[in-house]
């Protein structure tokens, strides 16, 4: 009798710890991770937060400059993607700004982020903009700027020596914050030219000049002038 209750309960004890091996999962079973979640979709938040982040980071960055050095151009491909919203590629912004939302992306995509949109090559040159306060702002820097600069350093030191009326022109209004005026015909040429391009390109004109009748240029005390 004693004999036959030691074996019942070694029968017991085995039935039970058979049952539960079988009903308790063992550390690191996949059933054991019902409640985690996997890297690929903890991934998709982690990309799309800092896509978003990025993103507010760029439409706020600083772009306030003093020289073109203290500007630079970034593209941005991790950045989300609004509708109707062009990409941010060739987004121009303060050095330091344009450095770190540079590494922000490219952290982005060391993670394994798929960017929402992809910037194609294309130059991009960044300048300070004079905004007429103690500090520039950074902008990209067009043709049309080229020949901002252009023409004002060559109205700046234009010859306007003459010696008869046939030495005079007009030289283009617009051009920069000058409505026109009067110069050496030799040194209207490169204006002109540049005049042309500005037109082809279409871009805006630095100043609104009222429309006034062709008045001749003539020679005045050796100086060419509007009469």
């Amino acid at each position: 009798m004693h004999l036959r209750n030691i074996a019942c309960s070694v029968a017991v004890a085995l039935v039970v710890a058979a049952c539960g091996s079988r009903g308790r999962p063992k550390q690191g079973d996949a059933s054991s991770s019902a409640g985690s979640v996997s890297p690929a979709a903890s991934a998709a938040p982690i990309c799309t937060d800092g896509q978003r982040a990025i993103r507010k980071r760029a439409v706020a960055a600083s772009r306030s400059c003093t020289t073109d050095e203290d500007c630079d151009c970034v593209d941005l491909p991790q950045a989300e993607r609004m509708h109707r919203v062009p990409p941010l590629c060739g987004i121009v912004a303060s050095r330091a700004t344009a450095a770190s939302l540079r590494e922000e992306n490219a952290r982005l995509t060391a993670g394994g982020c798929v960017p929402p949109e992809l910037c194609p090559p294309a130059p991009c040159r960044s300048a300070c903009f004079s905004g007429g306060g103690a500090h520039g702002m950074c902008g990209e820097k067009t043709r049309c700027n080229e020949i901002t600069d252009l023409a004002t350093a060559l109205i700046a030191r234009i010859d306007r020596s003459c010696r008869q009326d046939a030495d005079c022109d007009q030289y283009p209004a617009g051009l920069v914050k000058d409505c026109g005026g009067a110069a050496s015909r030799n040194a209207i040429a490169p204006l002109l030219q540049l005049a042309k391009e500005h037109r082809e390109l279409n871009c805006k004109f630095a100043v609104s000049c009222a429309p006034r009748f062709n008045r001749p240029a003539r020679c005045s005390g050796g100086t060419c002038s509007l009469p």
